[in-house]
């Protein structure tokens, strides 16, 4: 039989007969099908059919087939790169971040998160950045993020936020604006490192000249 031929196992045979049982009193049936070739190759078929005799779908149908191998595979393609993706991101020592129109976080990776500030991502989304900077530098912070929001690309910013148990960190942010596809603005995301270590370096260092030179 030609038409059994293209279902390559039992398994896939039973199958189909399950789904012409769907037909029966003319209903569609409708799904996905590995199917093979003349030369003994696979393919994924998406599949619409419809039995002519709605009493006995199996001795009249009309079937359209529509190969979805290469979109099946795109789309694989892209569970893996997404995958891959949201590893680096989630590992990342960097913190990446953004903001809604209004300043509050709606995303940060957990990792950095936790390593910058001392508590988890779920601590901090919905809240605003506005009430991280430190007294001394919040009005200048504020006046640089909302240039942001409203457009403007951050690069290499310095600041100082409070952590969870109150201490300082010392940050370089950068930050891009998010537009919707509309292209106005939604938001902005960008990265943030923690720089503590290169300040109290280059602060000792200073103090080390300063002496050497009385």
């Amino acid at each position: 039989m030609l038409f059994r031929s293209l279902y390559p196992s039992d398994d896939h045979w039973r199958e189909a007969g399950e789904r012409y049982a769907l037909m029966t009193g003319c209903d569609v049936m409708e799904g996905n099908f590995r199917l093979t070739r003349k030369d003994g190759s696979r393919l994924l078929c998406h599949a619409y059919g419809r039995a002519l005799r709605p009493d006995e779908p199996r001795a009249s149908m009309i079937v359209t087939y529509m190969d979805v191998s290469e979109r099946h595979e795109a789309e694989r393609a892209l569970r893996k790169s997404e995958a891959l993706y949201r590893s680096l991101v989630e590992t990342s020592n960097d913190l990446i971040w953004s903001l809604d129109a209004e300043g509050r976080w709606t995303y940060l990776n957990p990792g950095a998160v936790e390593r910058i500030y001392g508590g988890g991502a779920p601590d901090l989304i919905g809240r605003s950045i506005r009430e991280m900077p430190a007294p001394e530098v919040q009005e200048r912070d504020a006046a640089v993020f909302t240039r942001m929001l409203g457009g403007e690309p951050v690069f290499d910013f310095e600041t100082r936020h409070r952590r969870r148990d109150g201490s300082l960190v010392d940050l370089s942010f950068n930050a891009v604006p998010l537009r919707d596809v509309q292209g106005r603005i939604v938001g902005a995301t960008g990265t943030a490192r923690d720089i503590s270590v290169m300040k109290k370096a280059a602060a000792a260092l200073h103090e080390t000249v300063e002496k050497l030179r009385l």
